[in-house]
Formats: C-alpha cells, structure tokens, sequence
C-alpha cells in the first residue's frame, strides 16, 4: 500500500517538527506556571504583600471586624494568640440582590 508524498511530508513535519516544539513549548508554560506560583506563595508567607495591622506580636486583640472577601489583604486588626481557643461567628449580609444565590428555589 502506498502512501502519497504529501501525506509523507505531513507526517514527518507533525512527528519531527510541530509536536515536540508544541510539546517543549506546553512544557515551558508549566514550569514557568509552577514557579510563579512558588513565588507568589513564599512571599505571602514572608509578608510581602499583606503587612499586620498590629505593631506589637505579643499582645492579643480580640473584638470583632467586618471584612470585604474579596480584598486580598483585610486588616481585620485582631491579633490571636498561638495554642489558644477562640470562637468565630460569621454573619453576613443578603448579598447584592437581597438574597444569597444558595436561598433561591431551583
């Protein structure tokens, strides 16, 4: 059974050329993805996008704060102790349409 040249041409373009640079070039958005994404979280773990609103590291403030969820740093100006016990009540609002999407009938 034979081939036709072009077919042949197609072929050998797809396999030698066009699939390992798309597979090098799939590769490299994955590596630099990953690493960016290390980076990102080695500097949020060492402060440098999100600064304590509490000068003192020792001392505890409790009270209660409202805070937006959509703000990447809240200062919420509370300051918790290591080891110790707290209780957390969330009360939130009905949304921007009056109601929370979870609440309507399906």
């Amino acid at each position: 059974m034979q081939t036709t040249r072009w077919a042949k041409c197609a072929y050998k373009f797809a396999a030698q050329e066009a699939l390992p640079f798309g597979f090098l070039v799939l590769a490299a958005f994955a590596v630099l993805s990953l690493g960016h994404r290390a980076a990102f979280d080695l500097l949020s773990a060492g402060g440098a996008y999100c600064k304590s609103s509490i000068n003192d590291p020792g001392e505890e403030k409790l009270g209660s704060s409202s805070f937006k969820t959509n703000s990447m740093c809240q200062a919420t100006e509370l300051r918790l102790v290591e080891g110790g016990t707290y209780r957390i009540q969330i009360d939130m609002d009905e949304g921007v349409d009056g109601e929370w999407f979870d609440k309507k009938p399906m």
